[in-house]
Parts: C-alpha cells; sequence; structure tokens
C-alpha cells in the first residue's frame, strides 16, 4: 500500500502530452506531438553537426545559442532535447507502473533507469533560452531527487523516502510543464 504514494507523483507526468510545435515560418523540420510513452516520436531528422552551426551560432561562454531564438529551440528540440523530455516521461512511467503493482523491486529498477536518462539529459547541451534553462535545471535536479528517493524508499521500504519521491515527483511534473510552456512560447515566436 505504501508505494501508492510513490505512483502518485507520477501519474501526471506519465500521461502528459508534450506538444511543442514551432511557427509555421521555422526554417527547420518539427516534430507534430510527443508523448511520455508509446511509439517512434515523430521529429525532424536531426542536423549533422556543421548545418547546426551554420545556423546557429554559440553565445560565447555562456553555453546559450544566439540569433534567432525559433531557430535555436528548433535546433535545440530537434536534435536530442525532446528526446530527452520522452526519456524522463517515460522513465516516470515505468516508475508509476512499478509503484502501481506495489513491487518494490521494480521501483528500486525503474527508479535507476530513471536516473540514468536523468544523468544523459544533464549531459545534453543548455536550452538556448535562459528561462527555459532555469525550468530545465530545476527538472533535472528534481528528477535526481525523486530517482534517489524512490530507489532508497524502495528498497529500503522506507514510507518517509517514498513521500519524499512523491514530493519531488511533484515537483518535476511542474518543471516539465514550466519548461514545455517556454519552449512552446519561444517556438511560437
Amino acid at each position: 500500500m505504501f508505494l501508492c504514494a510513490a505512483a502518485t507523483g507520477t501519474a501526471a507526468i506519465a500521461a502528459a502530452g508534450l506538444i511543442m510545435t514551432p511557427s509555421a515560418t521555422s526554417p527547420l523540420p518539427t516534430p507534430q506531438a510527443v508523448t511520455a510513452s508509446g511509439p517512434t516520436v515523430p521529429q525532424g531528422p536531426p542536423l549533422p553537426q556543421a548545418v547546426a552551426a551554420s545556423l546557429v551560432g554559440s553565445a560565447a561562454g555562456t553555453g546559450l545559442w544566439a540569433g534567432d531564438p525559433v531557430v535555436a529551440m528548433t535546433a535545440w528540440r530537434d536534435n536530442g532535447g525532446l528526446t530527452h523530455l520522452t526519456a524522463i516521461g517515460d522513465g516516470f512511467t515505468r516508475v508509476a507502473d512499478a509503484a502501481g503493482r506495489q513491487d518494490a523491486v521494480a521501483l528500486a529498477v525503474a527508479c535507476g533507469r530513471l536516473q540514468a536518462a536523468i544523468d544523459a539529459a544533464r549531459a545534453y547541451g543548455a536550452v538556448p533560452d535562459a528561462v527555459a534553462q532555469t525550468s530545465w535545471t530545476a527538472l533535472l535536479d528534481h528528477g535526481t531527487a525523486a530517482a534517489t528517493a524512490g530507489t532508497s524508499g524502495a528498497l529500503a521500504l522506507d514510507p518517509s523516502q517514498l513521500s519524499v519521491f512523491t514530493a519531488q515527483a511533484n515537483l518535476v511534473r511542474d518543471d516539465l510543464t514550466a519548461v514545455t510552456d517556454r519552449v512552446r512560447a519561444v517556438l511560437a515566436g
């Protein structure tokens, strides 16, 4: 019964669809939609590094992209950002499934896989928008806290750690909403 708390925080994340379509004037191919689970995510093909570099210049020392914000955000999204958002959503889907089944071992494994998805997302480049980057960093930090608490809570059957997991998962949901809302706003131009 105590694993139900873990499922509560993840249900909204796992069920949320992430629609991030830019304006019709975007010069890059765009995905139509991505959901937290399911078949391959429709999106434009990754741009070769030389092409992306020619479209979007990097602002020295900031990790943020200079130039057209729609082009920069589209390049970030299509070259891995959307893939990482989807992987994190899928990670929370697996966590919710394990928690819903009351399977502590599966929950610990799912939290480990979620942490791997978060680590991969953390290694990806910065979001080319300071506001979205702030939410992205918060999402990754709260996701790490959730995965860590979920793993330790499941392995020790510790309800207090699972409560921490639920609180952090709720923050991830808010962060995910903030990131996707900001990406949508930038892509709308």
